[in-house]
């Protein structure tokens, strides 16, 4: 549980550029690779990623859309 939002931001400052340098590996040829039985791909799952990134970041409100001051 966060007390401060500074501990949030440095929670996802901290999360955020762990997975950009987990994308920043990832080689074009194995992103058509399949993750699961149904047929995911690496490339989707990172695509799915990034879009919840944008979505659910710091100044924003889960599922709303909307920044906050």
């Amino acid at each position: 549980m966060y007390r401060a939002i500074d501990d949030f931001f440095a929670t996802w400052t901290y999360e955020a550029s762990v997975t950009q340098k987990l994308f920043d590996v990832l080689r074009d040829d194995v992103l058509l690779q399949a993750v699961d039985d149904h047929g995911r791909t690496i490339a989707r799952l990172a695509a799915h990623c990034a879009d919840h990134s944008r979505d659910d970041g710091p100044g924003r409100v889960a599922g709303d859309g909307n920044r906050r001051p």
